[in-house]
């Protein structure tokens, strides 16, 4: 998780895309709004394991 690292006011959360070799990845989400982690950090690890699965 991020805060005004990419730019101000800015909030960044990302899961990687893991277990591929080949790919170097990541699923992520950025906003200027409020970010929850505990609600949104589930569901962007699930979007990658699902995208990990997916390509596997």
């Amino acid at each position: 998780m991020t805060e005004g690292q990419l730019q101000d006011g800015a909030r960044g959360l990302a899961a990687p895309v893991a277990g591929l070799p080949w790919l170097e990845a990541s699923v992520g989400v950025v906003t200027f709004g409020p970010l929850d982690a505990a609600e949104v950090g589930p569901k962007v690890s699930e979007a990658a394991h699902a995208l990990t699965a997916a390509l596997a």
